[in-house]
């Protein structure tokens, strides 16, 4: 069952996603889930306040931290299930930082 719609502004011409889902169905889902990226107008218009933290973050300080997190991990495996989790958390933010770290992390994506 598709969730979600691709949708240009009429405005602005921009591209956004309409969601049919609201609250924790969206941070439940990987693909739609940004995390502390949400912005004010998202948190309120699906039903994210209070879900999430209450600062908003951007994508690449989400990814900095992220990259912080995986580095600490002692060896291959640890860093194998970091990421594993983070792609079905984040896709988003798992996709942004492979492709930041890319020659660092395929040799663990692949393993």
């Amino acid at each position: 069952m598709k969730t979600y719609s691709l949708k240009i502004d009429p405005l602005t011409n921009e591209e956004y996603i309409e969601v049919a889902l609201r609250g924790q169905q969206v941070l439940n889902d990987p693909f739609l889930n940004k995390g502390s990226s949400f912005s004010e107008e998202e948190r309120l218009s699906i039903g994210l306040s209070g879900l999430v933290r209450a600062n908003v973050s951007t994508i690449e300080t989400q990814r900095a931290r992220s990259y912080e997190m995986y580095s600490r991990k002692q060896d291959d495996i640890e860093r194998y299930i970091f990421l594993q989790s983070l792609l079905n958390r984040n896709e988003t933010l798992f996709y942004s930082l492979l492709k930041e770290h890319l020659i660092e992390m395929l040799p663990i994506v692949y393993t």
